[in-house]
Parts: structure tokens; C-alpha cells; sequence
């Protein structure tokens, strides 16, 4: 165990299995065959895979959130910020460029980038992380909480496509956003299950408002 400060301590050990983690459901997001234009194999393989290390891990359930337990008087505050959530997609619909209505396209933003992320970021990475980077602070302000924050904002705001490198500054500042809210939420309320419907009702409202307005 090594010292940065008297506040902060790495365990390398939980930082290593972060990492294996991250780099194990990133493969199997982009090395898999789409289907329908939407990644389903990849985000259903990411997602079995979070699961499996969730079921095999029984005495840590609680912290991994992976409970229906809410922490007492979460849950207004909770569905609060998921109304905030609604509101903002509704508001950067009108920035985002009309597109056709789409079954597939529903389907898939309801129940795949929630499910498969929130177990991913706000579940694995978070539990991994939160005991490789200990600090007496506010878990709020936990390098660790940081750091899973910033990166849900890359992967949503720099893609790697046929050897060069894009970044998207918007989608970042968007992502890094929204993605503090819904771990404000996963801390506030103890368990994945609110930002799961988070996630969902603000890519369902974002999506779907701007094919309202295709057909408009």
C-alpha cells in the first residue's frame, strides 16, 4: 500500500482489476458484430460479463448497488435529479439534428447503454476504484468518483475510427455532465437501480423528441 498524502492511498491491487476490468468490457463492446446498426451483441456481451463478476461477488452486492434498497430519504431526491435529467434532454433535442422514427432505435437507448454502463461505471468501476483510491474526504470528491465521471464523458466524447483520433468537445462536456448526475444519484441513493432509469429517460426523451420533430 502506498501513500500519496495522509488523505489519499492507492491499492494497487484494486487499481489493477479497474483497469483489467475497463479493458475486458471495452473489447467486448467494439470487438463484437453489430446488429440493425446498433451494437446489441457487444453491449449484451458487456453487459453478461458485469454481471457474472456482480453474481460471483454475493457478499459485496450492497456496494456494488446492485440492490433495490435505497438509502433512507433518497428517493425524492433521487427522482429530482431524473427530472432534471428529462428536462435537459428535452432542452438538447432542439440543438440535435431531426431524425426518422425508429422501433429499433427506442428499444435499444431504453435498455442497453443504461443497463450495460450504469453495471459498468456506477457499479464495478465504482466499487473497484472507491477501495483503490481511499480518502477521508466526502465520497463526492473521491478521486475515484472523479476520475469514473471524466471518463464517461470520454467515451462518449473521443472515438478512435480507422487510425485517427476525434473529439467531440459538446458531447464530452454533455456526458461528463450528465454522467455527475447519475453518480450523484448511485451515491445519494446506495444502488444502481435510479440511475438505470435515469440513464434511460434521458436518452428515451433525447432521441425521441428529436423524432417528434422530424414528423413535426
Amino acid at each position: 500500500m502506498t501513500t500519496i498524502t495522509n488523505k489519499i492511498k492507492i491499492e494497487p491491487i484494486y487499481i489493477s482489476l479497474a483497469a483489467g476490468y475497463a479493458i475486458a468490457n471495452f473489447l467486448l463492446l467494439n470487438y463484437t458484430h453489430n446488429m440493425g446498426g446498433w451494437n446489441w451483441v457487444g453491449k449484451s456481451c458487456a453487459l453478461a460479463f458485469s454481471l457474472m463478476i456482480i453474481m460471483a461477488l454475493p457478499k459485496f452486492r450492497a456496494e456494488l448497488g446492485f440492490t433495490l434498497t435505497q438509502n433512507s430519504k433518497s428517493i425524492k431526491n433521487s427522482l429530482s435529479a431524473i427530472i432534471i435529467l428529462f428536462f435537459s434532454a428535452l432542452c438538447l433535442s432542439f440543438t440535435q439534428e431531426s431524425i426518422p422514427f425508429n422501433v429499433t432505435t427506442i428499444l435499444f437507448q431504453i435498455s442497453m447503454p443504461s443497463l450495460d454502463e450504469e453495471l459498468a461505471y456506477r457499479s464495478i468501476l465504482l466499487f473497484l476504484l472507491l477501495r483503490g483510491l481511499q480518502t477521508s474526504a466526502n465520497t463526492h470528491f473521491n478521486p475515484a468518483v472523479i476520475l469514473i465521471t471524466l471518463l464517461f464523458g470520454a467515451i462518449h466524447g473521443i472515438h478512435y475510427s480507422s487510425g485517427s483520433l476525434s473529439i467531440d468537445p459538446l458531447a464530452f462536456l454533455i456526458s461528463t455532465v450528465v454522467g455527475g448526475i447519475l453518480m450523484h444519484i448511485r451515491l445519494l441513493s446506495g444502488s444502481i437501480v435510479f440511475p438505470i432509469i435515469g440513464h434511460s429517460v434521458f436518452n428515451v426523451t433525447l432521441l425521441s423528441s428529436a423524432m417528434i420533430q422530424h414528423h413535426g
